[in-house]
C-alpha cells in the first residue's frame, strides 16, 4: 500500500483536542522520519504549501499557538515543533505528480462517492482530481494507493472514497469490453499508525536497506498487536533505536535480509517491541558468574534468544530506566559482547 498525505492531515493538530493533538504529534515526528529516510514513504499531495496558502492556512506558528494555549503545561509539542515537521514533510517528501501515469481512461458517466461537505470550491475541485487519478490507478493498475487525511472542519470522517463510471476506452487496451462499468476505491485513513498496522513488516523487512530497519521493526510490532485489539503495548516509535553497529552484526550472523536467520531475528525483535518476547529476556551480567549487571550511563544491559540450536545467536540490547530499548548487536551464545548504543 501506498499512501498520499493530504494538507488537511499536517494542519490538523491546530483544529483537534488534546488527546488528539498529542497522538497526531507523535505521529507526525513518524511521518517526518519515514519521508526523510524510508525508501518507500509517503508521497505528498502536490504544492502542498502553496495550496496551504490560499487555503488560508498557511503553517505559521500563529496557526497552532491558540489551539496549544489551552493544553496543560506540560504537553510536550509547541506551535514551532508542528511548523517544523510540516516543512521538513513538504520540502522532503516526493510528490504525487513524479509517479507517471500509465493508464489513459476516457470516461462517460462518473461520480465519486460520498460526497465531501463543507469543502471549498476550489478544494473540492483538487480533491476529485486526485481521487479519481487514486482510484483509477488503483483499478487498471493494480496499484494500492491510500490517502492519509483528516478533514479540517471535522466532517467527511469516512473510509474509503469510490469511483463509479462507465470507461469508454482504455489505454494501453487490455481487451477490455466497452463500456465498462466501474467501480473502484481507495482508502482513507486519519490515523497514521492505523495505515502502518495494515502494512506487512515481514515483507517490508524482506528489502529493508539499514535505514529501513527500524520502521520494518515498528510496522512488524504494530501488525501483532492490531490483531490482539490493542491489547499488546507497542513501544512507541521515539523510544527505541537501532544501534550503529547492529546491522553489521546482522550481516556477520547471517541475520540481515535475506540471509539464512533474518526472519527469525525479525520476530524476536518485533515480539520484544509488542511486548511479548518470544523467549526469556535475561540481564546481561559482567561475567557468567557475576549478578550485576552490565551497564552504560542508565541503560542496563539484556539479551534474549534468537535461536536454540545450531549456531545458538543472542539479541543484545540496551533498556533506559523508562521503558527504551536499543537495539545493540547480535552475536554467537558465547560471545559475550554488548555494543555501545
Amino acid at each position: 500500500m501506498q499512501a498520499i498525505v493530504k494538507y488537511e492531515y499536517l494542519l490538523s493538530p491546530a483544529f483537534r483536542c488534546e488527546a488528539d493533538v498529542l497522538r497526531l504529534g507523535v505521529e507526525l515526528e513518524i511521518l517526518t522520519e519515514h519521508v526523510c529516510t524510508a525508501s518507500d514513504a509517503p508521497l505528498i499531495e502536490d504544492d502542498a504549501i502553496n495550496r496551504m496558502i490560499e487555503a488560508g492556512y498557511f503553517p505559521s506558528e500563529n496557526l497552532f499557538k491558540e489551539r496549544l494555549s489551552r493544553f496543560s503545561a506540560d504537553f510536550p509539542y509547541c506551535a514551532h515543533d508542528f511548523v517544523h515537521m510540516i516543512n521538513r514533510i513538504t520540502q522532503k517528501g516526493r510528490c504525487v505528480s513524479e509517479i507517471p501515469v500509465t493508464v489513459d481512461v476516457e470516461w462517460g458517466d462518473k461520480s465519486l462517492e460520498p460526497n465531501f461537505e463543507r469543502t471549498p470550491a476550489h478544494r473540492l475541485v483538487e480533491m476529485t482530481a486526485l481521487y479519481e487519478r487514486l482510484c483509477t490507478s488503483n483499478h487498471f493498475e493494480n496499484s494500492e494507493y491510500a490517502t492519509i487525511y483528516s478533514c479540517l472542519e471535522g466532517v467527511n470522517e469516512f473510509e474509503k472514497v469510490t469511483l463509479q463510471g462507465v470507461a469508454l476506452d482504455v489505454y494501453p487496451d487490455n481487451a477490455y469490453k466497452f463500456p465498462l462499468t466501474v467501480g473502484a476505491a481507495t482508502s482513507i485513513f486519519g490515523n497514521y499508525n492505523r495505515y502502518l498496522s495494515l502494512l506487512d513488516g515481514r515483507k517490508l523487512f524482506s528489502s529493508a536497506s539499514e535505514a529501513d530497519l527500524k520502521k520494518a521493526f515498528y510496522v512488524g510490532a504494530l501488525n501483532l498487536a492490531a490483531p490482539s485489539g490493542g491489547t499488546l503495548e507497542v513501544i512507541p516509535w521515539r523510544d527505541f533505536d537501532i544501534g550503529s553497529g547492529f546491522y553489521k552484526s546482522m550481516m556477520n550472523n547471517e541475520c540481515a535480509p535475506g540471509m539464512k536467520f533474518d526472519m527469525v531475528l525479525f520476530d524476536a525483535v518485533v515480539h520484544i517491541l509488542a511486548g511479548c518476547p518470544k523467549y526469556d529476556v535475561d540481564v546481561f551480567t559482567k561475567t557468567s558468574n557475576s549478578d550485576e549487571p552490565r551497564t552504560h550511563g542508565r541503560l542496563t544491559a539484556y539479551r534474549t534468544h534468537v535461536t536454540k540450536s545450531g549456531r545458538a545467536l543472542r539479541l543484545m540490547f540496551w533498556r533506559a530506566v523508562g521503558g527504551g530499548v536499543t537495539f545493540a548487536n547480535v552475536g554467537n551464545k558465547f560471545e559475550l559482547e554488548i555494543f555501545r548504543p
